[in-house]
């Protein structure tokens, strides 16, 4: 199931997410297309109040921040997509009419999916402490491709160490922290 979220859905929220964008710049209302992306984010069994429930990427969220201390409260960065959402909407909503609606849409867009890969790094990183190997792989083919928007070099560094340089040994490799730490701050 883990595996599904990862490389799918967080793939087609994102897709929907950027659909808006496109919606926007052609002055169409896109406000069903961001309500489509929450969905896939909070997903259907989310309780309200409860952060250890739900099968989406708000869940996986949620779980990497448990990895890193944080219990029973919601992991920073649902907070900060929630309120990202919502100005989403709200923006998605004007396009017809607002004619800096799309930039405004589209830079908010591209901080959002930001802030969605940041669980994934965040999970990559605690498998790699861990040495579990089918997890680090799972993250690595998350996250890495992401990785080309920093810059070309960077990308093909983290492929080849993650990738075609991928052994049996997946322990957290010191070298890798400097890079990823970069790629997690631009």
């Amino acid at each position: 199931a883990q595996t599904i979220i990862v490389m799918e859905v967080w793939m087609m929220l994102v897709h929907r997410l950027y659909a808006a964008v496109r919606g926007c710049e052609a002055k169409v209302d896109a406000p069903e297309l961001i309500d489509s992306a929450v969905g896939l984010w909070i997903g259907q069994e989310q309780g309200e109040g409860i952060y250890n429930s739900g099968w989406m990427v708000y869940s996986v969220a949620q779980e990497a921040a448990e990895f890193y201390g944080v219990l029973e409260q919601e992991a920073p960065v649902n907070t900060v997509l929630m309120g990202q959402f919502v100005e989403a909407q709200a923006l998605a909503k004007t396009c017809s009419s607002d004619t800096n609606a799309a930039q405004s849409l589209r830079a908010l867009v591209d901080g959002m999916v930001h802030l969605l890969s940041v669980p994934l790094l965040q999970h990559l990183l605690f498998h790699m402490s861990n040495d579990n190997r089918e997890y680090v792989e799972l993250y690595a083919l998350a996250f890495i491709p992401q990785t080309i928007s920093v810059n070309e070099g960077t990308f093909e560094y983290l492929r080849d160490k993650l990738f075609e340089g991928f052994s049996w040994n997946t322990s957290l490799d010191i070298d890798l922290l400097p890079t990823l730490s970069m790629v997690l701050h631009s």
